[in-house]
C-alpha cells in the first residue's frame, strides 16, 4: 500500500518495560531494593551508586541474561502497535548496542511479531563503532512521527520538524 505514514517508535519503555525489568534483575543480582519509581533520571549512576562505566556494564549483562527476554511489553502497547500497523508502516527506532541485536530481535518478535523493521543507533555500542542519533535515521526513513520517551532524542528529532510524542518517563 502506498502513501502509508511512516511512524517511529521507542523500543525501552515505550513498547517493551525494560527499566521494570531491569529494576528486577538488578536488585536479584546486586542485592538491591529499588523500584520504578525511584528512576528519576536516565543516569543510572547515583541511584545504583557507581561510576557510569560500570552502570554500561550493567546494562550489557542483562541484555545478555535470560532474564531480558522476560522483559513484559508496555502496557496497551501491543494493541497500539498492531492497531498503527493496519495504516502506517512502523519502524521501532531503538538507541540499544548493535551488540545485543539479535536478542532485541527476539524479544520484539516474542512480543510484536508483524513488527521487523527496527534500527539501531548503537548508543553506547561496542560492537560496532558507528553511532547514529535517532534524528538520523528518521530523516533517512522519512519519519513522519516519532513516538519516545528521552527528551534527547525527541529534542533532536522535534528540531528536524518532525513531531514528536515524548512519554513522561523517566
Amino acid at each position: 500500500m502506498k502513501n502509508r505514514k511512516i511512524i517511529g517508535v521507542d523500543f525501552d519503555d515505550v513498547t517493551v518495560n525494560t527499566n521494570e525489568a531491569m529494576c528486577l534483575y538488578h536488585n536479584e543480582r546486586y542485592g538491591t531494593n529499588y523500584q520504578l519509581s525511584d528512576v528519576t533520571s536516565w543516569d543510572l549512576s547515583s541511584l545504583w551508586q557507581c561510576e557510569r562505566e560500570e552502570v554500561f556494564l550493567r546494562w550489557h549483562e542483562f541484555y545478555a541474561s535470560p532474564e531480558h527476554l522476560l522483559t513484559a511489553p508496555t502496557q496497551g502497547a501491543i494493541e497500539a502497535l498492531a492497531l498503527l500497523a493496519q495504516s502506517a508502516e512502523v519502524h521501532i527506532i531503538t538507541a540499544r548496542p548493535l551488540d545485543f541485536e539479535e536478542v532485541t530481535r527476539k524479544l520484539l518478535q516474542q512480543h510484536v511479531p508483524l513488527l521487523n523493521n527496527i534500527h539501531f543507533i548503537n548508543k553506547l555500542g561496542v560492537k560496532d563503532g558507528h553511532h547514529r542519533t535517532k534524528a538520523e535515521v528518521c530523516a533517512e526513513l522519512g519519519v513522519e512521527v516519532l513516538i519516545e520517551d528521552h527528551f534527547g532524542h525527541a529534542e533532536g528529532v522535534a528540531l528536524l520538524g518532525i513531531p514528536v510524542l515524548l512519554f513522561n518517563r523517566p
